[in-house]
């Protein structure tokens, strides 16, 4: 948790000290995603990095995860349909919502298996414009887990999470992102609690072309939810900007250190992005 403290005061370090001149905000092209890759390891969307910048869209994703342990004999695939959208409130903040409307989860232990198909988590949160000025955006943002999922019958899950994002888009086709911040979670049943807290932090570099094509890499790292290092995971998306704000991306992620035992995350996203901000260039800028 340190460590997040201190990215989260190096991130607004950086945005007090950018000088005014033309926001960050008003040169993301329409029609690409603009934020981290975000797969998520944990329940729902939580512990996954959000965008500075604000905006209207409704997304569809299709998730999936992959477990393969041989000394144990023990093989799983778990994913899940996301919906999700969100709602730019005058280019200084926006709400957000995203209910994972169907899960899935096949097990297989020393040949005995078991495959379930369940409801999956509901979050919702919201995010507040700080700083958005010489290419530079600071948002902060908070988000909740509320029990919706019906994997287990006796256990309701909850949780929160918050944090900081930084975007900073030099005039070119690079950009740069960072983000920081802490989550929690919890089972409500006749059982104790038992409530997991961890940080996170992350940092992404994104490159356009032709306003169309987007490359996102990601890091992304957790601690002390399950372990002192629960996952680092570089993360990977092809983004394509279609028609009329159309998008879709493809991403893969890969643990390569912590406890996590997924040896790998896919994810397939489609996104429309229905209202634009005002201060948008135009695409052929």
């Amino acid at each position: 948790m340190r460590a997040c403290s201190t990215v989260a005061i190096a991130l607004v370090s950086v945005a007090a000290s950018a000088r005014a001149d033309d926001g960050a905000c008003a040169h993301v092209p329409r029609g690409l995603d603009a934020g981290p890759v975000g797969i998520g390891y944990f329940e729902g969307d939580l512990g996954t990095g959000r965008r500075a910048c604000p905006r209207s869209e409704l997304t569809l994703r299709a998730r999936a995860g992959l477990v393969i342990d041989s000394p144990s004999l023990y093989g799983a695939v778990d994913g899940g349909l996301l919906l999700g959208g969100s709602l730019a409130l005058r280019d200084r903040g926006e709400l957000f919502a995203t209910l994972e409307t169907v899960h899935y989860a096949f097990v297989d232990e020393g040949g005995l298996t078991a495959s379930k198909w369940s409801l999956g988590h509901l979050t919702v949160g919201g995010s507040g414009l700080l700083v958005d000025r010489a290419r530079v955006a600071l948002a902060p943002w908070g988000r909740l887990l509320l029990p919706t999922a019906t994997d287990s019958i006796r256990v309701r899950t909850v949780g929160a999470d918050a944090g900081l994002a930084l975007d900073f888009r030099p005039r070119g086709p690079a950009s740069l992102r960072a983000w920081a911040g802490g989550d929690f979670s919890a089972g409500l049943s006749a059982a104790p609690a038992f409530p997991r807290g961890g940080g996170f932090v992350g940092a992404g570099l994104e490159l356009r072309a032709l306003h169309r094509f987007a490359l996102e890499l990601d890091l992304d790292a957790h601690f002390g939810r399950d372990a002192a290092v629960d996952v680092v995971a570089p993360s990977l998306a092809l983004r394509l900007r279609m028609v009329r704000g159309l998008g879709l991306s493809l991403a893969g992620s890969v643990p390569v250190a912590g406890a996590e035992r997924r040896l790998a995350m896919a994810m397939v996203s489609l996104w429309w992005q229905f209202a634009e901000r005002k201060m948008n260039p135009p695409l052929n800028e």
